[in-house]
């Protein structure tokens, strides 16, 4: 019922005229060519075309309100710290709130990156989206952990899949301004953008600045920390594709709905420069590349456990390789 609720309070935000498709008839979107090696300047960040307004926490929150907003950010950092094998009363080395999710998503990368590559942060950052999801009501015998996921597939993907991909776009739309920051919705092309599933309209989220990759200042993270992972999750675990165009020249993000990522698209997000604010200090470059013909990316892995140890120990690499 509280998921009902959600939704409906949802798409009633997105009515015509509403607060927030106001003047998306006006601005069609198009979103600007990807940044390519030398798009970003070295010493400039954030980059000069970043010109929409930072998201304040503090006076601004999404359209369900800030005390889910704070309530979502708890939720994803206690993820985030299972993940990492951190207890919660060693929380307190990471920042609080939204500084602590960027830290720990950097963290992510250090623990896993160093022994298994960006497949190996991208399976992590994947079981992160997965755990947000309760395993209830219980699958089958034989799908296991994957309860919501699995009668998502069944009851919605499945057989509503045009209903179902306008659904998760009203949704992350609902959901997720705490984390990018201000979210429009809009429609897509059918015919330019390869459209699989529906008509394209209202299967449109567009990130104007996305606070996350803005705080993180790593293409890396980005990529293996959000795309890649959020890619697979709908994807393998919701039964839907969608495709995510983060833009480093202006730092917006499109998410396009119904739509199959490509390895060139990948490929378009990692070529990057390593950005000069970037906290790693470039030692994540070789995450931005993969060998797509055998990356998880593609959904061509099946996704390994976590190898988190039940004790708490620092982060650090972790116990034993996650490749599979």
């Amino acid at each position: 019922a509280a998921c009902v609720v959600v939704v409906l309070r949802t798409i009633a935000a997105l009515r015509p005229g509403g607060p927030a498709t106001d003047g998306l008839a006006e601005r069609r979107h198009h979103h600007p060519a990807r940044a390519t090696r030398s798009a970003v300047p070295e010493a400039s960040w954030p980059p000069p075309g970043a010109t929409a307004p930072r998201w304040d926490a503090a006076t601004q929150h999404g359209p369900l309100g800030a005390r889910l907003d704070r309530a979502l950010e708890a939720y994803f950092r206690r993820a985030m710290l299972a993940e990492l094998g951190e207890c919660e009363t060693q929380k307190q080395k990471f920042s609080p709130g939204f500084a602590g999710v960027v830290e720990m998503a950097h963290a992510l990368s250090r623990r896993y990156g160093l022994r298994g590559g960006p497949d190996a942060v991208a399976d992590a950052s994947r079981r992160v989206l997965r755990s947000l999801f309760p395993d209830w009501p219980r699958a089958p015998d034989g799908v296991k952990g994957d309860g919501l996921l699995y009668w998502f597939r069944r009851w919605f993907a499945a057989p509503r899949p045009v209903f179902s991909v306008k659904l998760v776009a009203a949704a992350t739309f609902g959901l997720a301004h705490w984390l990018m920051g201000e979210l429009e919705v809009g429609d897509l092309d059918p015919e330019t953008e390869h459209v699989e599933i529906g008509d394209g309209r209202g299967q449109l989220v567009t990130v104007r600045r996305c606070r996350f990759l803005e705080e993180a200042a790593c293409a890396s993270v980005c990529v293996n920390g959000c795309k890649v992972p959020t890619q697979l999750l709908f994807a393998k675990d919701m039964g839907l594709p969608v495709t995510l165009e983060p833009n480093y020249e202006d730092l917006s993000c499109a998410f396009k709905f119904g739509v199959r990522p490509t390895p060139q698209d990948d490929l378009a997000a990692r070529d990057v420069a390593c950005f000069s604010a970037c906290p790693a200090a470039g030692r994540h470059r070789s995450n931005h590349l993969v060998d797509f013909a055998n990356s998880s990316s593609m959904g061509t892995r099946p996704l390994p456990p976590s190898s988190s140890p039940e004790t708490c120990p620092s982060v650090g690499p972790p116990q034993q390789d996650i490749t599979a």
